[in-house]
C-alpha cells in the first residue's frame, strides 16, 4: 500500500509539473502573411525607367512599402510606431535589377489573440550588374524590433526556407552597412 501511494504521489507530481511548465512555456514561433499582389497602388510615374509606391498591410502593427524604381525594387517598413525604415536593398544587394518575391513570411508568436512578429523573410530576385542573366534568388531576414534591419542573407540551395525560418527564429542582429 505504502509503495502504491508512493507511486501515485510521484505521478501526480510529474503531472503538476508538466502543467505548470505547460503553462509558462512561451508560445511556439509561427508565420503569417501578407501577400504583395494584394499591396494598394500609391502613385506611379512611367517616364525613363518607371517608378511605382505601392502600400501593404502587415501583421502586428507593421505596414509595408513597396517601391519600384528603374527595375530595383525595396521595401521601407512601417513600424508600430508610425517609423519608416528603408531596406535599402537595391544599394545592399550590388545594384543590379531587383525584384521581390510575391510572398512575405512574418515569424513570431501568439499570445492572446495578437501576433507579435519579431522578424520577416522576403524572397529576393536579383540580376547580375555585368549582364543579363538568371537572377539570383535570395531569402532576406529582417529583423523588426527596434529599427528594422536587414540581419540575413540567405543564398540559394538546399533548404533554403527552412535556414530563413532557423535565422528568422534565432537571436538576430543587423548586418554591417557597406
Amino acid at each position: 500500500m505504502k509503495q502504491s501511494l508512493v507511486h501515485v504521489s510521484s505521478a501526480a507530481g510529474l503531472l503538476l509539473s508538466g502543467l505548470f511548465s505547460a503553462a509558462f512555456a512561451e508560445p511556439a514561433r509561427e508565420s503569417r502573411y501578407t501577400d504583395l499582389r494584394e499591396c494598394r497602388l500609391v502613385e506611379s510615374q512611367e517616364d525613363e525607367g518607371g517608378y511605382s509606391l505601392s502600400s501593404c498591410a502587415g501583421h502586428g502593427g507593421y505596414k509595408l512599402e513597396v517601391v519600384d524604381a528603374d527595375a530595383r525594387e525595396n521595401i521601407f517598413v512601417i513600424t508600430p510606431k508610425g517609423q519608416k525604415q528603408s531596406l535599402q536593398l537595391p544599394g545592399r544587394m550590388g545594384g543590379g535589377f531587383s525584384s521581390l518575391g510575391d510572398t512575405i513570411e512574418w515569424r513570431g508568436r501568439a499570445e492572446r489573440d495578437t501576433f507579435h512578429p519579431t522578424a520577416m523573410i522576403a524572397r529576393y530576385r536579383v540580376e547580375d550588374p555585368s549582364g543579363p542573366g538568371r537572377p539570383t534568388s535570395y531569402l532576406l531576414v529582417v529583423s523588426l524590433p527596434g529599427k528594422p534591419c536587414l540581419a540575413a542573407e540567405i543564398a540559394p540551395g538546399a533548404n533554403q526556407n527552412e535556414r530563413a525560418r532557423d535565422a528568422a527564429d534565432g537571436k538576430l542582429s543587423c548586418l554591417p552597412e557597406d
